[in-house]
């Protein structure tokens, strides 16, 4: 399990956003399941929460090369938004130390 204390400020940012967009998504569950007559209300909120996550993680920059760190381009498919273990595009590992970090 990962410690946010001990991450480097820009992984911080990164897993809290996966954090968030978790979260949004097991809101939405519970929406759905147990608050039928909050539903739509407590649906909304739990897609906002979602969306804001998801995208941040989504459009995440890579810390070595600065470019998106899951997507190589807007049409190349964009599936392994959350599991790509290293920036596709210079091969920069997840959680790893960013350059010029000391």
């Amino acid at each position: 399990m990962l410690d946010p204390k001990t991450l480097q400020p820009v992984w911080r940012s990164y897993y809290w956003s996966a954090v968030l967009a978790g979260a949004g998504l097991a809101m939405q569950v519970c929406a759905v399941l147990l608050l039928p007559r909050l539903g739509f209300v407590a649906l909304l909120g739990a897609g906002v929460v979602f969306s804001v996550g998801f995208l941040r993680v989504g459009f995440f920059r890579c810390p070595a090369c600065g470019g998106l760190f899951h997507q190589k381009g807007w049409f190349s498919g964009g599936v392994n938004v959350f599991f790509s273990p290293a920036c596709v595009h210079c091969g920069f590992p997840r959680w790893a130390d960013p350059p010029g970090s000391g």
